[in-house]
């Protein structure tokens, strides 16, 4: 917010490039791109350089990708609905280790892969908030406010 204002182009491949996320200590982006015909995950310094290279993290596809708020594991949903993990390290230089699948997301389908990110991740990166359907098939969200915990006996 300081300094040059200008906007600037983080990716510009060919297809398309979105839902990008900043890592948690803000130098390198996570996102999705289609450049191969194939939606995958990739990663990009911040802010961009000439030589910066780019990686790309999921192997036979993915979409939504989320950082764990220590910036050493991505995850993202691939292409039969599992959410994947990926080790990464950010420092000296970005590397990324195997995708393995952590479970079934049971994820509303909304018929647009790329589209908005329905889910989210613990700061422990432990649990997970995904938007799924009820047993009628119907997405809903509910959100309770102004709740209290049980007395303790």
């Amino acid at each position: 917010m300081e300094g040059d204002r200008k906007p600037l182009v983080l990716a510009n491949s060919p297809g398309n490039q979105d839902q990008g996320q900043f890592s948690p200590d803000g130098h390198w982006v996570a996102y999705t791109s289609n450049e191969t015909g194939v939606s995958e995950i990739y990663v990009i310094p911040f802010p961009p350089n000439p030589g910066g290279g780019k990686w790309m993290v999921s192997r036979g596809g993915g979409v939504q990708a989320r950082w764990r708020r220590d910036g050493r594991e991505l995850f993202y949903i691939s292409p039969d609905w599992k959410m994947m993990a990926v080790d990464v390290t950010t420092s000296p230089t970005f590397q990324a280790g195997t995708p393995h699948p952590q479970f079934d997301t049971d994820m509303v389908d909304t018929g647009i892969r790329t589209g908005p990110i329905s889910w989210d991740i613990a700061p422990d990166g432990k649990r997970f908030l995904i938007v799924s359907p009820d047993s009628t098939g119907v997405s809903s969200l509910n959100v309770v406010l102004n709740w209290r915990p049980a007395p303790q006996k």
